[in-house]
């Protein structure tokens, strides 16, 4: 982490050596980091929530969080498109411990959510269910599920890229 932050920090210095491609010293260079997401799905891993973290562990990646309405649908659709759209798939997130739910691959709490209404029952709905999953049958919104059961699994690698942008 040291090594990218002061890699990150270089970066900032060259941007802010040579300046707006313009010349004009009255524009301002603003810089951002795109954190870039890729992701993994394979159809043959089917296992508990558990087992999902480690299998993702192990090919380099993580279970993957879901922060926002635009990423969920996004994963509807690559799922769909990848011809999975019968499957159900763990997410990170849990309420292991806690009253809330939050995101194990890096604690952050729940603060987008999918939650579906499925069988007559809101979303989360039992106690003893502690882990998220995409639930096809009530179009992939988001169900609790006895974190012991056998679902697939999508993975995700999380990418960050400096920006610069002159204004």
């Amino acid at each position: 982490m040291k090594l990218q932050l002061v890699l990150i920090i270089a970066l900032l210095e060259i941007v802010s050596i040579f300046g707006c491609p313009s010349g004009n010293h009255t524009e301002e260079m603003h810089h951002h980091i795109a954190i870039v997401k890729t992701y993994h799905i394979d159809p043959f891993v089917k296992t508990n929530w558990f087992r999902a973290i480690a299998y993702c562990n192990s090919i380099g990646m993580r279970l993957v969080n879901i922060y926002s309405e635009e990423e969920n649908e996004k994963i509807v659709k690559m799922v769909n498109d990848s011809g999975y759209g019968n499957y159900d798939f763990w997410t990170s997130a849990t309420n292991f411990g806690h009253t809330r739910w939050y995101w194990l691959g890096n604690g952050n709490n729940m603060v987008f959510n999918n939650w579906g209404y499925y069988m007559g029952g809101q979303q989360p709905d039992k106690e003893d269910e502690h882990c998220v999953l995409l639930y096809h049958m009530d179009n992939f919104r988001w169900h609790d599920f006895p974190c012991t059961d056998d679902n697939h699994v999508i993975c995700e690698k999380s990418s960050e890229y400096l920006t610069s942008t002159c204004l």
